[in-house]
Order: structure tokens, then sequence, then C-alpha cells
């Protein structure tokens, strides 16, 4: 989002109807936490156009093909580049070396590896930086309520009707409402990867969720559960800025 509304003054205001088109499309395929901030504009463009009238199914199967494909150019240099940037937020030179082993096993394709590692670092983030060690789920919970995300009055989902107006304001306020709607995904998405699941539903043990991966319910091992387990962290380094500016 920040990638299109930088050059959205340069070009037309047709741009901010593909910034819309492709929140909606990455969203309906399963993917609404995947950064593809430096994909070639051109590139994003051509693959929403493709895939805006096809069944949600359709999307998602070829998002599961596009996005993979995308991150494993050059090395893996995308998902790279986002674990580098993680030095802002997880400042923690240890866990830092974790992130960067995740990577390696991903690269090779040792995703049992790289899903387990990444799920287990999630709550030790938290508690370093709320410093709270102690039982129970308190730490969430400070968290949780810091960032601005109450389980009991949620934020509601954006909807088609939202993201369109959107598309209506003037160009000068459009940033600060597509920040908005980046945390609001961020404060979703970050709700999720905590929620405890009910084991018994397939879809729930299925899910990128740090208490199915480690329960050991969870049997995805696989690289497109890899990959949206590192989109999550990436998004968890963002909740975590969110709540130092919110302390501060």
């Amino acid at each position: 989002m920040e990638r299109f509304l930088e050059v959205a003054s340069q070009i037309d205001d047709g741009l901010s109807a593909y910034l819309v088109l492709s929140v909606i499309t990455l969203d309906r395929g399963g993917w609404s936490e995947v950064p593809l901030r430096d994909m070639d504009l051109t590139e994003i463009s051509q693959l929403v156009e493709r895939l805006w009238d096809k069944l949600d199914e359709e999307v998602e199967r070829e998002l599961d093909v596009a996005i993979p494909e995308y991150f494993r150019r050059d090395d893996h240099a995308a998902l790279s580049q986002m674990i580098a940037s993680w030095h802002v937020n997880f400042e923690d030179e240890e866990r830092r070396r974790v992130f960067e082993d995740a990577l390696w096993a991903h690269k090779y394709r040792r995703y049992t590896l790289s899903i387990l590692t990444l799920a287990s670092q999630v709550e030790g983030v938290v508690r370093d930086l709320t410093g709270d060690y102690s039982e129970g789920g308190q730490w969430r919970k400070r968290f949780l309520d810091t960032i601005g995300y109450d389980p009991e009055n949620p934020p509601s989902p954006s909807s088609t009707e939202e993201l369109s107006e959107y598309v209506a304001l003037p160009i000068h306020e459009r940033y600060q409402s597509s920040e908005d709607l980046r945390k609001h995904f961020t404060l979703v998405r970050i709700h999720e990867l905590f929620e405890r699941k009910d084991f018994s539903d397939p879809r729930s043990a299925s899910s990128i969720n740090r208490h199915v991966i480690l329960h050991g319910v969870f049997k995805n091992f696989g690289e497109i559960e890899s990959l949206k387990l590192f989109f999550v962290l990436d998004l968890l380094h963002e909740a975590v800025g969110m709540y130092r500016e919110r302390e501060a």
C-alpha cells in the first residue's frame, strides 16, 4: 500500500483502483498478510486484473503459485530483505540469529524446521516486550490491549464499500486512511495468531496459529505455510512498533 501511494501523485487516480483491487484480491485468496510492497507495479496490477473476475477458489489456487514463486526469486531476495528489516523492532541479536536460521531452513525446504522455529519465537518476543514472564496469558492480554485490539469488540472486517470510500478521498487524505487500514489488518491477523483454536475443527487445526503449531496438532508443513508464518512475524514486527508508540 505504501508503494502504491508513493507513486500515486505521479500517475493518476486510476492507481488507487489497483490498490483497492489488490487488497480485496489478496484477502479473497487467503494472503491478506503478504508484503508485496517491493513487487513491480506492473506485475501486481497484471496479477490483480487476471484474478479479479475469478472465483475465490481459483484466486487462492493461483496466488498459492504466484506468491511463493515471487519470494523464491534471486535466492529468496524479497524474503531476505524483509527479515533484515526486522532489526528495527526485533533488536535481540540472539533472536535475530534464530530468524536467520529459519530463513536458511526455508530456503532449503526444511519447512518443519522453519515453521516450528518461528511459531515458538512469537511468545518470547511479546514476553520480552511486555516484561511479563508470569504464568497465564496476561502478557498476551496486555500486548493486545495496548495495540488496541479488544476481543469483545473487534474491528469489523473491511468491506468492498469501505475500500471504495478510500478511493473517493482526496489524494492528501489517502495516506492516513491507508495507515489506518494497514493497522486494522495487523490487529486482526495478530489476534488470529494468538487465538486459542478448537483442535477438533479441521479448519482451525490447519491454520497458521502458534497454539495449533506448538501443541503438535498442525500438520501442514509446506512452503506456503512457512511463508505465511514469516509474513505474520512481519506483522508482529509492525505491531511491536505500534505497542512502543502507544506505551510512549
